[in-house]
């Protein structure tokens, strides 16, 4: 008796649907991989914006916090008396304190402004021989860079010219006698997403808005000194 041998059985897969599998594994492949990498970039480019946003709320809050104590000294001497304080639209010279860890304690001269493409502060301890108005008193001065690759910083200022005027906004301050109310600042950069407008109000304005400290030129202490003699040596008994 003759048995006839039976069919053979197909158990693998033929080249044809290895390759058709190949492919879609590969399509799988570069949609996961797409994914990921946006899901990467998006990652990354939120952390530069986060970081990015938290140097500018530092650099504004260290300018608000320097700018707001500006205090109101008056240069005393023979040829004017005159608050310490001058400001255009690209600079501010004003007279504050510094954080311990920058310059130590004590009153400080500063000038906040733009040089080259970079916002600078740069500070020297205030004398009677620098709280004039010259421009080179500055040459010695430390320096604080702030903020590089600025296209343009704008300053405004709010005040009266006296007690009883109305206030207003200016681009320059040359008040001899008094401080601005507010300070208007911005800053302008080649970044795609603009600083924030600051708007800062100096403290010494809530008590008269009038300097009431002097800083006398040696010249004027000796004048004070020998009045003072004077009015002592003519005073009866």
């Amino acid at each position: 008796m003759r048995v006839k041998p039976s069919l053979a059985v197909k158990n693998g897969f033929t080249l044809l649907e290895v390759l058709i599998a190949l492919v879609l594994f590969s399509f799988i492949l570069i949609m996961l991989y797409g994914s990921l990498y946006s899901t990467g970039q998006n990652w990354r480019a939120s952390e530069i914006q986060t970081r990015e946003n938290d140097d500018k709320r530092l650099i504004l809050s260290f300018i608000r916090k320097q700018v707001e104590q500006t205090l109101p000294i008056i240069r005393v001497d023979d040829e004017e008396n005159r608050v310490i304080f001058r400001g255009d639209d690209s600079s501010l010279l004003y007279v504050s304190n510094l954080p311990a860890h920058h310059a130590g304690s004590g009153i400080y001269l500063l000038r906040l402004g733009m040089w080259r493409d970079e916002l600078a502060l740069e500070y020297l301890p205030l004398s009677k021989d620098n709280a004039m108005f010259e421009k080179d008193i500055f040459i010695d001065a430390e320096e604080i860079t702030l903020v590089k690759n600025i296209k343009t910083i704008d300053l405004d200022y709010y005040g009266r010219d006296d007690l009883d005027a109305e206030p207003y906004w200016r681009d320059e301050w040359d008040n001899k006698k008094r401080l601005p109310e507010l300070i208007r600042f911005r800053i302008v950069t080649n970044q795609r997403d603009p600083w924030p407008e600051l708007v800062i109000a100096l403290r010494t304005q809530a008590l008269t808005g009038q300097p009431q400290l002097t800083l006398q030129t040696e010249k004027q202490e000796r004048h004070s000194a020998d009045t003072e003699k004077q009015t002592r040596t003519a005073a009866p008994g």
